[in-house]
């Protein structure tokens, strides 16, 4: 599954005609989830929050295509391709993955906003005292009046 594929445009050609509610239905949900998680300190739980987000929006993507694909096969005089829907199982395995990477990055972008730049101590560096001005050298070459 890759961008360019035909198996894969049309995948997702049908996932935004057809089957965008049930797709909202799962990402809405996710992005409360990595909302909330992110608030958290403990990395255990926001770990649990990013896995139910993930799951969430992986069964709306899902769900999303199943029924896009349902919808475009119900319509008048479907096209041959409404019904070589192979690509929906790849969905099932697959679909994870582009959930982990939005998700992914939206959970690293609150954690970097709510948390800020803290480093634990250990990582943080040492204070260094300022730096002295230069000393001004005189060179021979200059010329006094």
């Amino acid at each position: 599954m890759s961008p360019g594929n035909p198996l894969v445009d049309e995948h997702l050609w049908v996932l935004w005609t057809y089957g965008w509610f049930p797709f909202l239905l799962g990402w809405i949900p996710a992005c409360l989830c990595i909302f909330v998680g992110s608030g958290f300190k403990s990395q255990v739980t926001r770990g649990l929050f990013l896995g139910v987000g993930i799951l969430l929006m992986w069964g709306g993507y899902f769900m999303g295509v199943e029924r896009g694909y349902s919808i475009w096969q119900s319509l008048p005089n479907p096209p041959d391709e409404a019904f070589s829907d192979t690509d929906a199982a790849a969905g099932l395995f697959l679909g994870w993955l582009p959930s982990l990477v939005f998700l992914g990055c939206l959970h690293a972008l609150l954690i970097r906003i709510r948390h800020g730049r803290r480093l634990p101590h250990s990582y943080q560096f040492p204070h260094l005292p300022p730096l002295s001005p230069k000393p001004s050298h005189s060179t021979e070459n200059e010329t006094t009046s």
